[in-house]
């Protein structure tokens, strides 16, 4: 699928294409977080900084959990800018009965805010619906960019929890998207 307006192919990855996750520049800064507070998500005023890159370990840690969904039936999607990887999206199939999990959602700083990240997420939804799915669990960033892009689509936070995502994450933002 070829997006007219940026020349952005978007398409289905395979598990040996996953080690690209690399080439994207997931940094990031902003002036609010948005942190758990008195049984509520809110926004509070923060200064903050997300690195360029997770590093070789942590994107390779990333890259094997990816491929280990992948295994198991998960599916991930790319956004390319020509031969380079700027975006990339990657769906679990069951977290919980009848719940799927985004498990990666990243799109580099120099191609935010082009619609890029909704049209991942619309595949991953779609996919989601196809298996039987009623939800999508996502563990988000705490940032007020991407609290706006979830809250935007329909995701809202949930006390709810997930051990298992709250321990790899657990500064994030936990939030679900019901599919019915």
């Amino acid at each position: 699928m070829q997006d007219e307006l940026s020349g952005i192919e978007v398409r289905g990855m395979l598990a040996d294409e996953v080690e690209r996750i690399q080439e994207i520049d997931v940094s990031e800064v902003g002036e609010v977080v948005w942190y758990w507070k008195e049984g509520v998500y809110q926004p509070v005023a923060e200064r903050w900084q997300r690195p360029q890159t997770y590093g070789e370990q942590g994107w390779s840690q990333r890259a094997a959990s990816i491929k280990g969904d992948l295994a198991a039936g998960g599916a991930a999607w790319g956004a390319l800018a020509g031969d380079r990887l700027v975006g990339f999206a990657a769906l679990m199939h069951e977290l919980a009965p009848d719940v799927a999990e985004l498990t990666a959602l990243w799109i580099s700083a120099s191609h935010r805010r082009r619609g890029i990240a909704s049209r991942l997420l619309r595949l991953a939804i779609d996919e989601a619906k196809r298996t039987g799915a009623k939800a999508i669990y996502a563990s988000t960033m705490p940032s007020d960019s991407a609290q706006g892009f979830y809250r935007s689509i329909g995701f809202e936070p949930t006390p709810f929890v997930h051990r298992d995502c709250y321990e790899m994450e657990p500064k994030d933002v936990h939030m679900i998207l019901q599919l019915t």
